[in-house]
Order: C-alpha cells, then sequence, then structure tokens
C-alpha cells in the first residue's frame, strides 16, 4: 500500500506552494543509464540506450497512440533533463512531509512484487 505523505501544517504548505517543481527532486538523481540498469534488471532483458531527438521521439510516441498533448508532455521530460532542470536533488520532500523518500528502484521493484 502506497504511503500518504502530507505536510504537517500550514508552514509546509506555504513552503510547499513557493517551491519550484526542481527542488522536489528526492535521494539521488537518476539519468537514462541508470533507468537502462533498472529496466535490465527487472525484465532480465538486455535493454539498449538509444538516444532520439525531440522530434523523433515525439513522432515515435504519436505513433504509438499517445495523445498529442501527452506526447509533447513526456518529450518536455527530455529538454528539461538535458537542461539539468530536474538534477537538483534536495531535502524538500523529506523536509515537508517528515518522511525520508523512497528511491525510484525501490518503488518499481516492490510494485512488482506485489
Amino acid at each position: 500500500m502506497a504511503r500518504q505523505c502530507r505536510p504537517r501544517d500550514s508552514d509546509d504548505l506555504d513552503r510547499l506552494a513557493a517551491a519550484h517543481p526542481e527542488e522536489l527532486v528526492v535521494g539521488r538523481w537518476e539519468d537514462a543509464v541508470d533507468l537502462v540498469a533498472l529496466a535490465r534488471e527487472i525484465s532480465g532483458r538486455d535493454v539498449e540506450l538509444v538516444i532520439a531527438d525531440d522530434a523523433a521521439f515525439m513522432a515515435g510516441l504519436l505513433a504509438a497512440g499517445l495523445p498529442h498533448g501527452a506526447a509533447e508532455l513526456v518529450t518536455s521530460f527530455g529538454a528539461a533533463t538535458r537542461g539539468g532542470f530536474l538534477a537538483n536533488v534536495s531535502s524538500a520532500v523529506a523536509d515537508l512531509t517528515g518522511h525520508t523518500p523512497t528511491a525510484l528502484a525501490a518503488v518499481v521493484r516492490a510494485a512488482l512484487k506485489s
């Protein structure tokens, strides 16, 4: 069962409202190489990292049936990542919720066990 994390008081809500999304990255930043390694581990398959420019990536998402708006959103994550906007690791989530955040790999492994 997922743990709900709620701000502890109105000051926490104010800090959360003032936070920039890039300040809410938690724990350790996982890049594409890390995600490929996780995919290999959990799938037991050889997974290859393929670098594609945004236009080619978006075309692939559209060809796979994603709606245009969703494809734009997913594609924007790559641009934000390459720009370094998502790589700032902070303690903001732990400070606001009082809980140590769980790493993505641990969440994925736990979900696969259930």
